[in-house]
């Protein structure tokens, strides 16, 4: 009787199982189904997030809208321009700036001077520089009376992108301020601009107290192809700047002067990699025979695989210049 009754419960408990497995295998979804199932576009889908009344939502969306690279999103981003939110317009105004999106322009550039958050002005400032349409031009220059630093910056920048001559004469007001890094920005977006005509005040700056104001002024010269800064260059070889002084001996060579061939066989075992990288410059353009067992030394020693490589594409230049001589024989005639 035990036995029976616990068949009973066997079979009981075996169908019970089946039972479970066999709805498990029922309710699972096979591939076919998976497969038939729509999926909704991306980009669709980060349009329809313009739409949520979450503003994190929203500003993800007009990020991913951005960074898809997708054109067709630019009227319906330029729409969120006007969101409540400064975050999601900050983000609109850096993906339709990746978009390069010019029938933003006029909006994005009155948010640089009209907006109450700086975060959207700065991005505003950043943007223009990418969509670079000239018809902003007066609103940068406005934007470089902001009172934040970052933003006036940002428009220097942009101004030198768009290569603007009309803020050249503001530009030259900074050049006599005690800002380092306003002057700094300031001479690197008018090399960017390339009006010869301010090339008397670059050469004033020569003189500035600070060594980083000094190389940019130099880069500048090179830029604009200064010759006639040449004596002053030369001056500049003695200068206590060890970056200083390689700026003015390769800006010296490119002039076609040798001047500075021998800061630039100093140079090339400073501890500053690119100071090593302009003093080897230096030598491509003006480097002599005794350049060659320096350098073939110094290829010896170098442990950065990078400069070893440069080192070896100078060595490689100056033997092409100066290819050893083969010594000649003399042939003696038989009597």
């Amino acid at each position: 009787m035990k036995k029976l009754v616990s068949l009973v419960v066997v079979c009981f408990f075996a169908q019970f199982v089946f039972a479970e497995i066999s709805t498990t295998v029922v309710t699972q979804p096979n591939q076919s189904q998976i497969e038939k199932q729509p999926q909704q576009d991306p980009f669709q889908e980060n349009l329809n997030k313009l739409q949520s009344n979450d503003p994190a939502v929203r500003r993800q969306a007009a990020e991913n809208l951005g960074r898809a690279r997708r054109v067709e999103a630019i009227p319906y981003l330029i729409k969120l321009l006007k969101d409540p939110d400064q975050f999601v317009r900050s983000t609109t105004v850096d993906s339709l700036g990746l978009l390069r999106a010019k029938e933003a322009a006029d909006e994005i550039s009155n948010l640089l001077v009209k907006d109450e958050s700086s975060q959207v002005r700065q991005s505003a400032a950043i943007a223009l520089g990418y969509i670079n349409e000239r018809k902003v031009i007066p609103n940068l220059i406005k934007g470089l009376d902001d009172k934040e630093i970052g933003i006036k910056f940002a428009c220097i920048q942009t101004l030198g992108i768009l290569r603007s001559s009309e803020a050249v004469p503001v530009f030259l007001k900074y050049l006599k301020e005690d800002d380092v890094n306003l002057k700094r920005s300031v001479l690197n977006a008018l090399g960017m601009i390339g009006n010869t005509s301010i090339l008397a005040d670059i050469r004033n700056i020569l003189n500035d107290k600070d060594p980083n104001v000094r190389a940019e002024a130099i880069r500048v010269i090179n830029t604009l192809n200064d010759q006639d800064s040449t004596q002053k260059l030369i001056e500049l070889l003695k200068d206590q700047d060890s970056r200083v002084r390689t700026m003015a001996a390769v800006t010296l060579a490119k002039f076609g002067n040798n001047s500075g061939l021998s800061v630039a066989k100093i140079e090339i075992e400073n501890k500053d990699s690119i100071i090593r990288i302009q003093a080897l410059q230096t030598i491509d353009l003006i480097g002599d025979k005794t350049c060659i067992p320096l350098l073939t030394q110094l290829l010896n020693k170098e442990q950065d695989p990078f400069i070893k490589q440069r080192i070896q594409q100078t060595l490689n230049i100056l033997k092409t210049k100066y290819p050893p001589e083969t010594p000649s024989k003399s042939i003696k005639k038989k009597k």
